[in-house]
């Protein structure tokens, strides 16, 4: 249950990821739309070395979006391979914390919702309109 709800959450990520990327090639908010799935694209890459090895972090592809695609791939692979209750070290200003690997995989997953509203909110600021609706439940209903 655990395992497929997180590999849904891959499936949503890249979903809102490609919504927003689109979005952008004609936006004023083109270079930090980039700039911040950029940042998701390392934390993809630093959460599989993390958790897994660095031998296990795709290589970048020619695009943005089939990069972030390959990351979310590799990660539903990765969880599937390993026991997803596991923990993971992580070392923070001096103080090591073990955190499971299927909460690391829900961060890495909340982190592109956390950016993706970072965008929205530059947006409002900004009164840009016609930006991507990407929460989870819009998702949900257009997939059935």
């Amino acid at each position: 249950m655990i395992l497929d709800s997180l590999k849904e959450g891959f499936d949503y990520d890249i979903w809102a990821n490609r919504a927003w990327l689109d979005w952008a090639e004609t936006s004023a908010l083109r270079e930090d739309a980039l700039a911040i799935l950029e940042h998701h694209v390392r934390c993809y890459s630093h959460w599989i070395e993390t958790c897994f090895s660095e031998e296990e972090i795709p290589g970048r592809e020619p695009t943005l979006m089939a990069t972030l695609e390959k990351m979310a791939e590799a990660w539903k692979n990765l969880l599937s391979r390993c026991d997803i209750e596991a923990f993971a070290s992580v070392e923070r200003e001096g103080k090591v914390y073990y955190i499971a690997i299927c909460d690391i995989a829900r961060h890495v997953i909340n982190h592109g919702t956390y950016h993706r509203g970072e965008l929205r909110g530059l947006c409002m600021a900004q009164e840009i309109v016609g930006f991507p609706e990407t929460d989870f439940v819009r998702w949900i209903r257009e997939r059935e």
